[in-house]
C-alpha cells in the first residue's frame, strides 16, 4: 500500500482502507465456496490455491 501511495496516480483519490476493502472482496469470492451452508470439501492443495487467490486478489484488489 505505500508503495502505491507514494509512486501511483489513479484518476479518483482513494484512500489505503480502500485498497485494502477492495482486497478482501475480491478473496473473499476465492474462499466463499468453502463457506457457508453447503460448503465444498476442502482439498488437498487449498494452500496452494489460497496463496494463489491472495496473489490474485492483491493485484486486482489494488491494481483494478
Amino acid at each position: 500500500m505505500e508503495y502505491v501511495r507514494l509512486n501511483c496516480k489513479f484518476p479518483v483519490p482513494t484512500g489505503p482502507n480502500f485498497l485494502v476493502n477492495n482486497v478482501l472482496t475480491v478473496f473473499d469470492t476465492f474462499v466463499k465456496e468453502y463457506q457457508g451452508e453447503d460448503p465444498k470439501p476442502i482439498p488437498s492443495n487449498i494452500e496452494d490455491i489460497l496463496m494463489n487467490a491472495v496473489v490474485f486478489s492483491a493485484i486486482w484488489g489494488v491494481g483494478g
